[in-house]
């Protein structure tokens, strides 16, 4: 639908204007919607970059304590930082940043052993740590010693075996090791979910043929996972054998293969075969004096003297 209007203007020597105004066509309604579609996109990148950089939720009792610290509140801020523990809802790096501002209300109420001992977790996790610039230089020093005196960053080993007695694993932690570590073996059958299994060593009757995917933890305060092997993603995959074939041998360890008759009896031989040539040397010995002897016999002449 198109409306035409005129528009006259008093005194114009060109007379009147006629003016056509209709539904803006196929072509101009493309134009505008590239155009709003070109405007906002934009906008939605930035709005989607913002997104992407907001810092993760700071845990709740672990700012409250460093708030209480920078407060001068210390005792409080202990109470707090044992509430951040006993939660275990801690990262890794969370507990890193625990052990290090802690240290500092440690160092101020003179507790110098509770003090090593969190310097002590704080080498097995990060021993390239570097202590806030706030660190008076005994504290640095005693952090230096510590990290100095560990054996570099806690890590742990996973091994497994499957054969017809069922799975067995067993991990191992080496590093700097504190006092209260814990290792876990995680394991998942075929069809079923992730269990954690305690302790380092696992045995357990598995059905032949079945899959079983396992990776390795070690668990420090608070329960929070301070190193692993494998993973969920990624795991150690074992398959049960027959009982009709041998045992798969544990990852990293030599290959048992069956002896033989002669091998397992080797002793049995050699000593049998030593006493036999000892034998022989000795009769051979006993027969060339013998005959020795009798040729000492035959060549004697009897002697006569008037």
């Amino acid at each position: 639908m198109i409306l035409r209007r005129q528009i006259c203007g008093p005194g114009d020597p060109l007379g009147c204007h006629t003016f056509s105004v209709g539904a803006p066509s196929g072509t101009t309604r493309r134009m505008l919607a590239r155009a709003s579609s070109i405007t906002l996109l934009p906008v939605l990148t930035v709005m989607l970059a913002v997104l992407m950089v907001q810092p993760a939720q700071a845990h709740p009792d672990l700012e409250q304590a460093k708030r209480l610290a920078g407060e001068l509140e210390l005792e409080t801020a202990l109470a707090s930082f044992e509430h951040a523990l006993a939660s275990g809802t801690l990262s890794r790096s969370e507990l890193i940043e625990l052990l290090s501002e802690r240290a500092f209300v440690f160092h101020a109420l003179h507790r110098k052993s509770e003090l090593v001992q969190d310097f002590i977790w704080l080498s097995a996790l990060d021993p390239n740590h570097r202590l806030d610039l706030r660190a008076p230089p005994d504290l640095t020093a005693i952090w230096t010693s510590v990290r100095d005196q560990g054996r570099g960053v806690l890590t742990v080993q996973l091994e497994a075996n499957a054969n017809q007695d069922g799975l067995r694993a067993h991990t191992s932690v080496g590093g700097t090791v504190p006092e209260g570590v814990r290792s876990q073996v995680v394991r998942r059958r075929t069809g079923e979910s992730w269990e954690a299994l305690e302790g380092p060593n696992v045995r357990e009757p598995q059905a032949e043929g079945s899959t079983v995917d396992l990776y390795a933890e070690a668990i420090g305060l608070g329960n929070v996972v301070i190193a692993s092997q494998y993973s969920a993603d990624e795991p150690l995959r074992v398959t049960m054998i027959p009982s009709s074939a041998n045992a798969a041998p544990l990852a990293g360890a030599p290959i048992d293969e069956p002896e033989s008759w002669t091998r397992r009896h080797r002793g049995w031989i050699i000593g049998a075969t030593a006493l036999v040539v000892t034998a022989v040397v000795v009769g051979t010995v006993l027969a060339v004096k013998s005959a020795e002897d009798n040729s000492d016999n035959t060549n004697l002449k009897p002697m006569v003297s008037f």
